[in-house]
Parts: structure tokens; sequence; C-alpha cells
């Protein structure tokens, strides 16, 4: 079939919308009709060269639509099915799979920035016959893709796509850091450096697991406000105050029980450390550049006995996990709609991006077929 999407063919260049073609789904794939998807800073970095991806290709990886078709071996999910979309599918059989850890698959996992699908083949190519990549097993930015099965996770359908959209990405990486991967206890201190998308959803994860102190920790004083919508009880902009020294102020000497940092900015990640107290969890988030290398005070972690640990897609188990986090909004202990700053339509995909760059928007979420 021929579809509208916004395919990238070289960083630092402008998408174009483009009609290309796209396959059927093969053996334990679905074709989805994209009806929200979001703009994240992952694309970005394609976008802007930070991170090298296989192209021409089709970006984005947080979405929800409507089940078109279904191949063979398909049978959770059917034609006129709501799913919101995981870019971390599992194959069910590996160690990290039936260990509770289907984020980490073996199969899946590794090949997420390879620009295929499971198979390692592609389901895209434009009238030049030229493949175009996949990116995330996802690729969003479009009226439809061909996602794996396991990518597709049912929700009802009273649930607006919009925000659901947001789920597969910045929310459940944000909240299940909290819940999931730090197992956040009610009234600790916890510190939380970065107030994007990602740094908003550890507030409202550190909330749900009830956090007396939640210290919201960005240079941008403009987001204090955002962060306490979010439920934020702090907010420490590092050029203005020192942020050591407020939290220990805060917790009477003692350092924050739970540190994330969700920039990944090696300094940061130092401070992170630092301010920690003893006995404290540490939870990196933001993703270094590849060859960067910390170095932490290797006494101080067995004598203060910290914990330090990197969560990835806030250790997901989406089956389980999505739905959940739908039931939160549903019952409204979470914001997701507050976390949409404009909705445009795949012809300004483009100056969507932009303004996520530059940081004048939380989430842009597309819609296709606007």
């Amino acid at each position: 079939m021929d579809v509208k999407a916004a395919v990238i063919r070289a960083p630092r260049e402008a998408m174009q919308i483009e009609t290309i073609r796209l396959d059927s789904p093969r053996d334990d794939e679905v074709v989805v009709k994209i009806m929200a998807t979001g703009i994240c800073l992952s694309d970005i970095h394609v976008m802007s060269g930070a991170w090298t991806v296989p192209l021409p290709a089709v970006l984005g990886h947080e979405g929800a639509g409507i089940v078109e078709e279904v191949g063979k071996g398909v049978s959770h999910v059917k034609p006129g099915d709501h799913v919101a979309l995981s870019w971390a599918p599992e194959c069910g059989c590996c160690r990290f799979c039936i260990t509770g850890k289907p984020h980490l698959c073996k199969e899946a996992a590794p090949k997420v920035l390879h620009g295929t699908l499971l198979d390692d083949t592609c389901r895209m190519h434009d009238h030049n016959e030229q493949e175009i990549k996949h990116y995330s097993f996802l690729s969003t930015w479009a009226g439809y893709s061909v996602v794996p099965a396991a990518s597709c996770i049912p929700i009802n359908k009273e649930v607006p796509f919009q925000p659901a959209s947001l789920v597969g990405c910045a929310v459940m990486t944000g909240i299940g850091a909290a819940i999931n991967t730090a197992k956040i206890k009610p009234g600790s201190t916890v510190v939380i450096y970065g107030m994007g998308g990602v740094g908003l959803n550890i507030i409202q994860g550190a909330k749900l697991c009830g956090a007396n102190h939640i210290v919201a920790i960005d240079s941008n004083s403009e987001k204090e406000q955002t962060a306490y919508t979010f439920g934020a009880t702090h907010f420490v902009n590092p050029r203005q105050a020192f942020v050591k020294e407020f939290v220990s102020d805060l917790t009477q000497g003692f350092g924050a029980d739970y540190v994330f940092e969700a920039v990944g900015h090696p300094q940061l990640m130092t401070e992170a450390f630092q301010i920690g107290a003893s006995a404290s969890t540490i939870v990196y988030i933001g993703i270094v550049s590849d060859g960067v290398n910390l170095e932490l005070p290797g006494s101080k972690v067995a004598r203060e006995e910290k914990i330090i640990t990197g969560s990835f897609y806030g250790s997901a188990n989406p089956k389980l996990d999505f739905n959940k986090i739908i039931d939160f909004y549903q019952a409204g202990k979470i914001k997701l709609d507050e976390l949409i700053s404009d909705v445009i339509p795949l012809s300004e995909i483009n100056q969507g991006c932009e303004k996520v760059q530059n940081k004048e928007a939380i989430r842009i979420v597309v819609e296709p077929h606007a």
C-alpha cells in the first residue's frame, strides 16, 4: 500500500513528506494506522547527526493507533483494535524475557537501531525501489507502519490516542524508573536532574510512590512551574543555587534517598552520586556518548552502600505496565494531556522538531491523518 511518511535522507537535512510503498506484514507482524505520534529528543538526536542510524529512514517511536492488518501467527490483536506501541518488543523465550526483564530481550534489544524489523529486513521502499529503513521497529512518523506484533499493546478504545501515544516512551521511561527500577519508598527524598519529558514523569512516578520531597533540578527556570504542576515539591536552578547544599539543608545533612539523572551529562551523573545519602539509590537514565566513562569514588560505593543502577525504558514490562499507566491516567493519578504542548499535522513535522530541539515544548504530538 502507498502511505505518506516523513523521510529523512541525511542528517541535518529537513525531512520530506513522501509517498512510500509499505509492504504487507509477514509472520508475527502488524500493520497499524498511526493516529498519534510524539516527537522525542531521541528522534532529534538522529536528525542532528548526534546518533548514527541507517538512512534514509522514517523516524518516530512514540505512537498509538488502530490495527489495520495482521500477519500469520498474530492472535492477541485483530483489525480494529486500538494499540499503544512499544519500541522494546520481546521474543518471550530468552533469559531476560522469562525472568521478567523483556525490555532487555536478547533478540530484540540489540537490533533496536539497526534500521530493520526483527527478521533483519525492511517493509518500506520509495518509488525508485530504494529501501527505507525503520527506526526503533516502529517508524511512527507515517500514516501507516508495519511493526512487530510484540510491539502492539491493546488499550481501551475509550483512551484518546494523543496521550496514549506518549505512554510508549517518555512516560514509561520516567514512571518506570521510579516504580520499577528504583522502587521508591514512601516518605523518601527524591532528586531529579532534567525536566524534559522523562524527568517530569519521574516526578509523577515518585509522587505515585509516596515520596515526601521531590526536588526538580533544571538550569531553565521557566520549567519551575511545570515541575510543580507534575508534582515537584521543590525546584532548584543550579545556576542560581548549589544543589548539594540545598539537598543537605532539606535533609538535615543526610542527602537524598534517590537521585535520578535524566540528562546524560557526565558531570551531572557524578554530582548525582555525591548528593545521595548513604544507602541511597542513584539511577542513570540519560545516555552519554559512546566512549565516555565516569569516575566515581570507589571507596564510598562500598562504605556508604550506595546503589548505582541504570534504567532502560523504565525497566518496563510493556504488556503489563502500559495499561497500568493508562489506568493511573484514567483515575486522575497522573497527567498525560498536560505533557502535550501542541498537536500538528504530519506536514508540519519539521517545525515541530525544531520547537522540541529548542526546548520550546515538552511534547508535540503529530496526527498523520489530520
